[in-house]
């Protein structure tokens, strides 16, 4: 294969470490992607899979997955960052095979598809689709209870299933974005599938069975075997791929490699939510700085806000904002940010807690959101933030007028 350069062979590939990264190498020429970017991660065990499967890689087709090919959709993804995959969530929902079965919406064609004779005399085959759909819809079922607990919902918003399911993907890491584009790009797999794959809710045969059983009235029956087996493998490749994020990062590690990067426009340090450590008491001051940043990260490119983080990088724990417990803390929280910035931008938050040097950090994840938004706390004027470098700040009626104008063009 000449996936790089003319004279490409695989035992030229080497590994050369950066400062920051390490890169692949092909002789004394550095390895780019299509985008001519390169061909780079921290995560050296990563690149040294990619490397190894190229030293075993066949002339492949091109609708077949590989880890070449997810590293470079990652890396170009991780250059053009503040832009994500679009989704067209309109045409997902109307058309999204599981959606329609959860639903009880699927069309009269997909329902003759049972009665076709080709179909119904392959009673295994039968057998197949009626208990793989069963099996996904019972994952998306589960998925569903358990993201209801992230979940808050307008009741003037739209269909609450399919507010659920944007807001999932809104919070999908970088791998797993990536990876379910792929995934649906080339096997032509709608969302649904992808999504519960990526997320680890379906194994890479439910996967597999699932995407077969909706597609095998358009495969000749000679083709079935061969069709199961590359849909099988793409997975397997895929859930590989997926494993180097999983294996790095503990809780611990997570937090530690965020303050490792320091305060920037897409990640700020702020020591306690309510808690006032000079005076010794709550203070709403020190609750609209936290609100600040959560506004500017949605107004802006998104961002991580970490609560419980000194400015200087160490950990005061959210234990000094002396709530009872936890749940109390996330309460307060959520309180502030649905009476403060609007209930309907809770699809682009998530937050987390972790334990970190015995304390607790609490981790507010922010994406881009699709409307202005003004903070209204009371006590306070009104105002309207986005990220300035590495801080957050309050634009006058002017400037918030043609910001607006240039990032909300739908408002």
């Amino acid at each position: 294969m000449n996936r790089f350069h003319d004279d490409f062979t695989a035992d030229k590939l080497d590994l050369v470490i950066r400062s920051e990264d390490a890169v692949i190498f092909h002789g004394d020429t550095i390895c780019r992607t299509k985008n001519g970017n390169d061909l780079c991660h921290p995560n050296q065990r990563l690149l040294k899979h990619v490397i190894t499967d190229l030293q075993f890689a066949e002339e492949k087709n091109d609708e077949q997955i590989t880890s070449l090919k997810l590293l470079e959709a990652l890396v170009d993804d991780s250059k053009n960052k503040l832009d994500k995959p679009s989704m067209d969530f309109t045409d997902i929902m109307e058309n999204d095979h599981f959606i329609l079965l959860k639903k009880g919406a699927l069309n009269q064609n997909s329902i003759n598809d049972f009665h076709h004779p080709e179909f119904i005399s392959q009673i295994p085959v039968v057998n197949l689709r009626f208990w793989s759909n069963s099996s996904i819809i019972q994952a998306l079922n589960q998925f569903i209870a358990e993201e209801m607990n992230h979940f808050e919902n307008d009741e003037n918003t739209i269909d609450p299933l399919d507010l659920l399911l944007q807001q999932a993907y809104l919070h999908c890491s970088d791998e797993e974005r990536i990876s379910l584009h792929l995934l649906s790009d080339i096997h032509h797999s709608a969302f649904i599938l992808p999504l519960l794959f990526v997320l680890g809710k379906i194994t890479s045969s439910e996967y597999a069975k699932g995407l077969f059983s909706m597609k095998i009235n358009t495969i000749s029956p000679k083709d079935w075997n061969n069709s199961m087996e590359s849909i099988l493998h793409d997975a397997w490749v895929v859930k590989d791929f997926l494993s180097f994020f999983k294996f790095q990062d503990g809780s611990a590690r997570k937090i530690s490699n965020y303050i490792k990067d320091g305060e920037g426009d897409l990640l700020e340090f702020k020591s306690t939510l309510r808690w006032d450590l000079k005076a010794g008491k709550t203070n709403q001051a020190i609750e609209r700085a936290c609100l600040k940043t959560i506004a500017a990260f949605l107004n802006t490119h998104g961002g991580t806000l970490l609560i419980g983080v000194r400015d200087n990088g160490s950990i005061e724990g959210i234990e000094s904002d002396k709530f009872v417990n936890e749940d109390k803390f996330l309460l307060h929280l959520w309180t502030l940010i649905r009476t403060c910035l609007g209930r309907d931008v809770s699809p682009y938050l998530r937050s987390s807690l972790e334990k970190i040097e015995d304390q607790t950090v609490c981790l507010v994840q922010c994406t881009s959101c699709n409307r202005p938004v003004f903070l209204r706390q009371p006590g306070f004027n009104e105002e309207f933030y986005i990220r300035v470098g590495p801080g957050s700040a309050a634009l006058d009626v002017s400037e918030a007028l043609k910001y607006i104008a240039d990032h909300f063009p739908a408002v």
